[in-house]
């Protein structure tokens, strides 16, 4: 598993300009593409390589879901140009497809750092959040 590219994230901020729904959807489609490279249908299930760090694994799925909220947050965020009571329909579609294959890294995740449960969700305007729970 690896973390997004960095010429696609600095792409992002210097190229793209996130003026329309086409764009954000553009953007997340090329993000899903580079996921499903990125993140082998193995650990997609949840199996990750022995000697990964659970640190190491659960910084790459904040990243990813950064990358997406990234684009989500310019298209529809409060400072965005674009003003939209919601979202293209296909937004929150892309963005549980791409949810769905870090689920299983963030389950491994949560069973190696001893967390009592996780969640990856889809929320408007945020995009993607990521999170674990220990009990008290």
């Amino acid at each position: 598993m690896q973390e997004p590219p960095e010429e696609m994230r600095r792409e992002f901020i210097e190229n793209w300009q996130f003026t329309e729904e086409g764009s954000c959807l553009e953007a997340l489609r090329k993000i899903e593409e580079r996921l499903h490279e990125y993140v082998s249908d193995q650990e997609a299930e949840g199996e990750i390589a022995r000697d990964a760090e659970a640190e190491d694994v659960l910084a790459m799925v904040e990243a990813w879901a950064g990358l997406m909220s990234y684009v989500v947050l310019e298209t529809y965020g409060q400072h965005s140009a674009m003003r939209h009571a919601g979202w293209y329909a296909d937004v929150p579609l892309r963005l549980r497809r791409m949810c769905g294959r870090l689920r299983g890294p963030l389950r491994w995740v949560a069973s190696n750092m001893g967390a009592l449960d996780f969640s990856i969700g889809v929320s408007f305007p945020g995009g993607v959040s990521v999170s674990l729970s220990w009990t008290p």
